[in-house]
């Protein structure tokens, strides 16, 4: 199984073809997630702001596709999914703060779940016989992290979605510019 990466599908060819694109892309991401882990309350409100608002037009979107499609089996489950995004995305946009604590908490619970699954994980891996290590090395950085945050709760949920937020730009923007550069300077085939 391979993991996803930003350059998963793409050929050297294609990364060398646009590696500046890549090489500004992965730049800009890396120095939006140092602002963000530099400023994490501000950042965890801008996340917020931004998934409630995927919530809002999303929904809507999805609302103005159903306005003629009545006929389809489970119409009123799709309108009814669309609706609720819209209302769940202005709660997110008009109450700020609790979105803040909603997010902290799905991320809480995401890192106690992976954490648990990983661990879990090493038992199936050690009667394979399969590397473990780093699986268990990365379950238990999850609960502790969980932990952590469930420790410092309420206050931890103002800066950890920020923080998360960006740690992940960091790691997505920086193999960005390693490939970017990497490309550049092989040779074409």
């Amino acid at each position: 199984m391979t993991i996803p990466t930003p350059l998963s599908g793409l050929s050297i060819t294609d990364v060398r073809a646009h590696w500046l694109a890549f090489l500004i892309t992965g730049i800009i991401m890396v120095l939006l997630g140092m602002l963000a882990l530099i400023l994490p309350n501000i950042s965890s409100l801008g996340v917020e702001q931004i998934v409630g608002w995927l919530l809002v037009v999303g929904g809507a979107v999805r609302c103005a596709t159903l306005i003629k499609k009545q006929h389809l089996t489970g119409y009123w489950w799709s309108l009814l999914a669309a609706v609720t995004a819209i209302i769940l995305g202005a709660c997110l946009l008009v109450l700020p703060l609790q979105g803040v604590l909603t997010l902290a908490m799905l991320l809480t619970m995401l890192f106690a779940i992976e954490g648990f699954a990983a661990v879990f994980r090493v038992y199936d891996l050690r009667r394979s016989r399969a590397p473990w290590g780093w699986t268990l090395v990365s379950g238990i950085i999850n609960l502790g992290l969980a932990m952590l945050i469930w420790m410092q709760w309420p206050s931890s949920a103002v800066w950890i979605v920020g923080l998360y937020a960006g740690i992940s730009l960091i790691f997505i923007g920086a193999p960005l510019i390693v490939s970017a550069t990497a490309a550049r300077t092989l040779a074409p085939a």
